[in-house]
């Protein structure tokens, strides 16, 4: 690999160049990550994001089987394939900080990869930039802090202060995911980990970036999408109500009264909280066939904790 390069891998994407949520925008051409999957596989479509949107359905979740049963829910569930960013501008090593800091300005983006041999060695974000000498940001740490600092914390900040290379600024213990992870463990990975953008590798090479932008446009898939009506008794309602409170755990079934009458929920029965009460409403909204609900729950005083 040539000295501090700027490259660009792209794979065929419908998605806007100049989309200011992206974690990385299309530029000019350049080999593309990986090969495309067989044609007419079913891994292959699902990485040409052919696969259509398809959420649980209410079958499924009252229990009525049918087409889409909780048994193969689990098929239509997103994977990091699915939505991942592939178009990825990235930078070798030895890029000099400037033009690492030029291109996130440049390009409005908020991290890049920094790429060997196809291979991801690191991500250099805003934060790595955020104290630079050059910019006169540099850290100034307290006496009381310098007491609890290593050589080691004190070596890597200053190599962030005055670091000239990626390699010198970048952040390395990376968090990655392999292209079949679940959007679930994806989700759970970003909030532990507490990042904003999670590498997808296969064998070591850098397939894609799942972003929480990409995680969002779930959200607005789901969202846009209209579930047909499903044809449910009050008694069935009823009972995917309280089973749907008993399952997530939010609040004790034995003092919680469920009743349906005409698709209209009616909830009553004591809670502990406000957050349950809350909690339990949006569980009763949320079960299919509900068409309004009438919370009439109340939140049992803290003395009263253990009475009922």
């Amino acid at each position: 690999m040539a000295n501090g390069p700027i490259a660009v891998r792209a794979t065929n994407s419908k998605r806007k160049p100049n989309e200011r949520r992206r974690f990385i925008h299309r530029s000019v051409v350049s080999p593309p990550l990986a090969a495309p999957a067989p044609l007419g596989s079913c891994r292959h479509a699902r990485s040409q994001r052919q696969r259509p949107w398809k959420p649980l359905c209410a079958n499924a979740k009252l229990g009525l089987g049918g087409a889409c049963t909780a048994e193969n829910a689990r098929e239509f569930r997103m994977r990091a394939r699915d939505i991942m960013t592939t178009e990825l501008v990235t930078v070798g090593p030895t890029t000099p900080v400037s033009a690492v800091a030029r291109l996130l300005v440049e390009r409005r983006i908020s991290a890049v990869p920094v790429v060997d041999d196809g291979k991801l060695v690191g991500i250099v974000s805003e934060g790595d930039l955020l104290h630079r000498e050059e910019a006169g940001t540099e850290p100034k740490p307290t006496w009381w802090s310098e007491l609890f600092r290593s050589t080691e914390d004190r070596a890597q900040a200053y190599l962030k202060a005055h670091g000239q290379r990626a390699e010198d600024v970048m952040s390395r213990d990376l968090k990655t995911v392999s292209p079949d992870a679940d959007v679930a463990e994806i989700a759970t990975l970003m909030e532990r980990a507490r990042v904003k953008r999670v590498p997808v590798l296969d064998q070591g090479r850098l397939m894609g970036i799942v972003s929480r932008s990409d995680m969002l446009r779930l959200v607005v898939k789901a969202a846009n999408h209209t579930a047909a009506p499903v044809a449910v008794s009050d008694q069935q309602i009823t009972e995917a109500v309280l089973k749907e409170v008993q399952t997530a755990g939010l609040a004790t079934t034995t003092t919680l009264n469920v009743i349906a009458t005409d698709g209209t929920v009616g909830l009553w029965g004591f809670v502990a909280s406000q957050t349950e009460r809350q909690a339990v409403e949006v569980a009763a909204a949320g079960t299919p066939g509900v068409k309004a609900v009438e919370n009439h729950l109340t939140v049992r005083p803290p003395y009263l904790t253990g009475a009922y």
